[in-house]
């Protein structure tokens, strides 16, 4: 099992990343790794390491806040594989029972691939700034319950092809008064819940070709300076809850009036009424790895969002998919042992099915 965890590794540094020291990590009791824990591999690390988040269906963990700069890769949120076991991250800081990922402000410039972050602090947190901290990237990774700002200043967050998974819920919380939130970007994301923007004047949010499937008629709350482009609104109008805020080229299933009622509200391009037409959707539900949000032909999304792209999460040049795989690394989809037994100094022969990520 080393072996082939080494393989793995050279083959990942040859696909094009320019990562620094690569770590394996593994916490299945069967090992197979360099390190066992997260907390050891966080600990061994330098800036700008990489950290391979073996999927075990087990939560990783770290006694500390997220600190360091350093690259996170998992499986992803939904990865088609024998085994298909996630990569999940419970805390980093556990003081009292307050389970959920901290993140302060020596963490600028980390990036995570493929994470489920499954912490429930409180009932609805599951990542929470604890100092100002700049140029974060979440991408093809899942959140258990809400991202909380917590009045804390941050700029350039990336978060592309996620999934904000806690069901009618807060999703993203920008509360705060004094916090500079800027730069905050939402690309091609599924929304189960809603935006609180508890009335913060200092943000400046972009969510763009994104699916909202909250079954509320809460969307955004108390928002201000966003902006909501090429985006599905599948089970409500995004009616009220936002203010000074523009809406252009978005979808909604159900009928209203765009841009929405609020102080200096804006749009253009805008549909109401209109049903996308997903591949496998049932109206009313949330998201679901079951689900295929791709709109089928006919659809009136398609072609209709900025520069002739689809509404949507398909839509624009993310590459998101339905799948959750990380798009920068070859995924191991299968490792069948072909012996039925091997001798002592015997040759055990392995077969390895490795293909690129799904990307629809």
């Amino acid at each position: 099992m080393k072996t082939f965890i080494g393989i793995l590794t050279s083959i990942l540094i040859l696909s094009g990343n320019s990562w620094a020291t690569v770590r394996t990590v593994s916490n299945d009791p069967a090992g197979g790794a360099q390190h066992a824990t997260l907390q050891a591999a966080y600990t061994a690390a330098a800036a700008g390491d990489t950290l391979l988040l073996e999927g075990t269906g087990l939560n990783y963990s770290l006694s500390e806040f997220w600190a360091k700069n350093l690259v996170v890769v998992g499986i992803g949120f939904n990865p088609q594989k024998q085994n298909p076991r996630r990569s999940q991250i419970q805390y980093a800081w556990n003081v009292g029972g307050i389970a959920m990922f901290g993140i302060n402000t020596n963490a600028g410039g980390s990036k995570f691939y493929g994470i489920e972050f499954t912490g429930n602090y409180g009932g609805n947190t599951t990542i929470q700034l604890y100092s100002t901290t700049n140029n974060i990237l979440f991408e093809d990774c899942k959140f258990n319950f809400m991202v909380n700002f917590a009045n804390i200043s941050a700029n350039n967050w990336v978060f592309r092809n996620c999934i904000f998974d806690f069901n009618n819920g807060f999703n993203v919380n920008v509360n705060g008064t004094t916090a500079l939130i800027s730069n905050v970007l939402f690309s091609n994301c599924v929304f189960d819940g809603y935006i609180e923007g508890s009335s913060n004047l200092n943000v400046n949010l972009t969510f763009d070709h994104c699916l909202f499937l909250n079954t509320t008629t809460t969307t955004f709350s108390n928002l201000q300076f966003a902006t909501i482009s090429n985006s599905i609104f599948m089970n409500g109008f995004p009616c009220c809850g936002a203010t000074n805020s523009v809406f252009n080229n978005n979808l909604s299933r159900i009928a209203g009036t765009f841009p929405p009622s609020g102080t200096g509200n804006s749009g253009t391009g805008n549909i109401s009424g209109s049903d996308p037409t997903f591949t496998s959707y049932s109206v009313g539900t949330l998201y679901a790895t079951t689900n295929n949000y791709q709109l089928l032909p006919g659809s009136p999304a398609i072609g209709m969002g900025t520069g002739g792209s689809d509404i949507g999460v398909h839509g624009g040049g993310s590459g998101f998919s339905r799948f959750g795989e990380v798009l920068h690394t070859p995924i191991v989809r299968a490792v069948n042992i072909q012996n039925t037994s091997v001798a002592p100094n015997g040759t055990l022969n392995v077969n390895v099915n490795i293909t690129k990520p799904n990307d629809n």
